[in-house]
């Protein structure tokens, strides 16, 4: 069964989902840290060239093909054999 997602309260979690990826990036220079684990993050591989990457068993062949022509968030679901990108 898929973990929930949940939406954190952490102030640089919260810079990310507003798009502010240059002030999240330089608090992160600076030594500020922050607890992702779990957190609804959106990712995605829209229109990425990608080659030999090996991707985690918990996203299925057809969850990355969709996320890579459609823009669509990857989902992760049962563990199964792992997929490699070529």
């Amino acid at each position: 069964m898929c973990e929930r997602r949940k939406i954190k309260i952490d102030a640089r979690y919260h810079l990310l989902r507003k798009g502010n990826i240059d002030t999240f990036s330089n608090e992160r220079k600076n030594g500020t840290r922050h607890d992702s684990t779990g957190a609804d993050k959106g990712t995605g591989i829209h229109d990425a060239k990608v080659s030999g990457a090996y991707f985690p068993d918990e996203y299925s062949a057809d969850e990355l093909t969709m996320s890579r022509l459609h823009g669509t968030e990857l989902r992760r679901g049962k563990k199964s054999a792992g997929h490699c990108w070529h």
